[in-house]
Parts: structure tokens; C-alpha cells; sequence
């Protein structure tokens, strides 16, 4: 299952979680690895590290390459295969968790895009590296870089997510374009678009400078402003047609934007021979 990023990281702000060690695994091409089960008692973080392939836990297969994590949870039937040529090297970063959060991801498999994966890397190899050192004050390394790892992670995540997404408002701006006139909610506009109402507002008035409700409002009455001029349809007519089914609501609206009511202005309009 396919987690948000806002969940993802609320999971790793809330719980508490323990490093508890790193592996590293190469498979050969053409090769498979399977028939086995997660560890016992931790979850896993999947980074790749060169090539390929594909991992399934419990029946769910992820494609596994260069800016995609998977994360999975304890005792999960394991399977992976590669994919092309080349030998397929990945991390596994287990961590326990101490305390769990309400909305708890400690035993689930999903994915994790991130934008670049160059300083995620470099993490994993010090925990290998200060993992095989002893001392206090390696161990004291290991949990700093672990929790930098997974801080890393996390932001890269939150970027691609952001990146990807800006190409969804001049989408949502087409579609508000030719449907203005229909009944839809902001809501139902952001699950069109596969994204959270809130983070759909937020990224909507960050690209436009108006919230999703303030540009469709400006855009319908714009296009009243325009029928008002050219056609000869009555007030409730065109309150309708640009998407209000109360006319009396559509004139409270017209009013506050233009400053004067749907009937004002069209007499404007004649008296001032405003046609072109």
C-alpha cells in the first residue's frame, strides 16, 4: 500500500525507533533470492546502491532502482530478482521501534521516491563502517548517522513529492478552465489528482497566488462579466451556466468582486455601449 509523505513522516516523528545494524547484498544477474522471510523483530529500510531488481514482500513486488526505497516489516515472505545486466547491490538499514506511534508503519511494506540518493548513500556506507568499530563513542556515531540517514531520506522524499506534484496545477488549472461550470469540490478535485486536499491547496496558492476557491470564483465571474455583455440571457440563466445554482447567492458573489450586482452592471453596460 501506497503511503503519503505527510503520513511517512509524521510515523518517523512520532515513533520511537532504535537502530539495529545494516547489510549489504549483491545478486548476479539473471540470478533470484527468495523463498525466505524478513528478519524477526525489526523492519527494514531497502536502499539500492547499483543496478536492479525487483523486491516482493508478502506478494507485493516493487521495482526496485535509483530513487526508490522500499520499507518492510518483520517476518515478510521475501522474494528478489534482478533486473538487466548488471549485478544488483542493495542496503537493508534494520531498526527496531521502542514506542509506537497512532498511525504506526513499523510492520508495512510501501515505497518511498526520493529525489536524490547520493548523501543517502554515503550515510549507509558510515553506519557500515562505524558499525564494525568499537567504543562508545562509535556507537554514539551509528545512532547520530541513523538518524541523519532517515532525516535524509525523508526531505529528499519530500521533495520529489513536491517537484512532481507542481505539474499538477496547470492540470487542475485546465480542468477548472472547462468545468467552472460544474459541480465539484476542492476536494474531489485533489483526489482527481491523486494528492491531499490541504497539501492540493497548498501547492495550488503557492504556483497561483490564490487558493483553489478564490480561482474559481474570479474565473466565473469573469465568464458572468462576459456573458453579462455579450448575450442576452436572463441574471438566473447565467448564474447558472457559470456554475451557480442560486442566483441570489451568484449576485452576492458578482457584488463583492465587481462592486456592483449582475442587473447594475449590465445596465452599465448598455448605458456606456460597452460591447467590444
Amino acid at each position: 500500500m501506497d503511503y503519503t509523505i505527510n503520513q511517512i513522516i509524521d510515523y518517523f516523528a512520532k515513533a520511537s525507533i532504535e537502530y539495529v545494524d545494516s547489510i549489504t547484498n549483491q545478486i548476479l544477474p539473471h540470478q533470484t533470492d527468495g523463498n525466505r522471510l524478513t528478519a524477526q523483530g525489526v523492519s527494514g529500510i531497502v536502499i539500492p546502491l547499483s543496478g536492479s531488481g525487483y523486491f516482493s514482500f508478502n506478494g507485493t513486488t516493487y521495482k526496485m532502482k535509483e530513487g526508490t526505497i522500499v520499507h518492510a516489516g518483520p517476518q515478510m515472505d521475501l522474494a528478489i530478482e534482478t533486473i538487466g545486466d548488471k549485478p544488483w547491490e542493495y542496503a537493508v538499514i534494520h531498526y527496531k521501534t521502542l514506542r509506537y506511534a497512532s498511525f504506526d508503519l513499523h510492520n508495512k511494506d510501501f515505497p518511498i521516491q526520493v529525489r536524490q540518493t547520493a548523501k543517502i548513500k554515503e550515510y549507509v556506507y558510515q553506519l557500515i563502517k562505524y558499525s564494525a568499530e568499537p567504543g562508545s563513542f562509535a556507537a554514539f556515531q551509528v545512532k547520530v548517522i541513523f538518524y541523519n540517514l532517515v532525516k535524509e531520506m525523508l526531505e529528499q522524499a519530500k521533495r520529489h513529492f513536491d517537484e512532481k506534484n507542481t505539474s499538477i496545477i496547470p492540470r487542475a488549472i485546465t480542468f477548472i478552465q472547462e468545468h467552472y461550470a460544474d459541480d465539484f469540490s476542492i476536494a474531489e478535485l485533489a483526489e482527481m489528482f491523486h494528492i491531499e486536499r490541504r497539501r492540493f491547496s497548498e501547492l495550488f496558492e503557492q504556483h497561483i497566488g490564490l487558493t483553489p476557491i478564490q480561482y474559481i470564483t474570479e474565473y466565473r465571474i469573469r465568464a458572468a462579466r462576459e456573458m453579462l455583455r455579450i448575450n442576452q440571457h436572463s441574471i438566473a440563466e447565467i448564474a447558472e451556466m457559470v456554475g451557480y445554482q442560486d442566483h441570489f447567492y451568484f449576485s452576492r458573489v458578482f457584488k463583492k468582486h465587481v462592486g456592483m450586482s449582475p442587473s447594475q452592471y449590465k445596465k452599465y453596460i448598455v448605458e456606456n455601449c460597452i460591447y467590444i
